[in-house]
């Protein structure tokens, strides 16, 4: 598991570490980053290939860490 997030010129931040757990709360005042720490882990779980809409958030065990098929939007032809 990831233990900390390191910001380094994103955004609002200049620099920022943000430890994390597997329950990590994210509070703050108004337009104080809260929403760009979750924009941070968003990008490094797509970076990692790991989107958080898809069922797991965590590689598979069999090294297979392609993301699974996705369902086809109305109106769509469905990923072969």
């Amino acid at each position: 598991m990831q233990t900390q997030l390191e910001l380094t010129r994103f955004r609002g931040f200049s620099h920022m570490v943000v430890g994390l757990k597997p329950v990590t709360i994210v509070a703050g005042s108004n337009r104080s980053g809260k929403i760009s720490v979750l924009h941070a882990i968003r990008l490094a779980c797509a970076a990692l290939g790991l989107a958080l809409d898809d069922e797991t958030l965590s590689p598979r065990l069999d090294g297979n860490h392609q993301r699974p098929a996705r369902r086809a939007r109305k109106g769509q032809r469905p990923e072969t």
